[in-house]
């Protein structure tokens, strides 16, 4: 898949690549963006998948770690969306 220029990719991304579904400018979630600006589009179900793979977590510590440091974290106007 090729990534456009300026998209805000989760990092560490030899990880959170493989979860890389495309690319919206027009993200259906709770940020209060002000334009249509291009961004990542990640599947919530694989990132803590990989989570859970990567640091051998439970899927409940996988959970809370992706919703409060990952889809719960605003970074501005190129913040990732996920899909559920």
């Amino acid at each position: 898949m090729t990534i456009p220029d300026g998209v805000m990719l989760l990092e560490p991304q030899e990880v959170y690549n493989q979860a890389l579904v495309g690319f919206t400018d027009k993200p259906k979630d709770k940020w209060p963006r002000k334009t249509q600006t291009l961004v990542a589009v990640y599947s919530s179900k694989k990132c803590v998948e990989l989570l859970m793979k990567t640091e051998g977590w439970d899927r409940s510590e996988a959970l809370e770690w992706f919703h409060y440091n990952t889809s719960g974290t605003w970074a501005g106007e190129r913040t990732p969306t996920f899909k559920r």
